[in-house]
């Protein structure tokens, strides 16, 4: 196994990856749905990949907006 390979790097990648949609999300004025973190963070532990995610948020409800 390489350093790339690193299930802990990996989660590392994830987790910053993750960081930066949040920031990214507050600038847009967004915000994400407490009942949705837990899918976020299957995908820092790697038990959710990218698309599998994007597939539950698509099928997630909608919040209501905040006024």
């Amino acid at each position: 196994m390489t350093v790339q390979d690193s299930p802990i790097l990996a989660q590392e990648r994830r987790r910053q990856a993750l960081d930066h949609a949040r920031h990214e999300a507050r600038l847009e004025g967004l915000h994400i749905d407490p009942a949705f973190e837990g899918h976020l963070d299957g995908y820092v532990r790697g038990e959710l990949s990218a698309d599998e995610v994007v597939e539950r948020l698509k099928t997630a409800p909608l919040p209501a907006r905040r006024p």
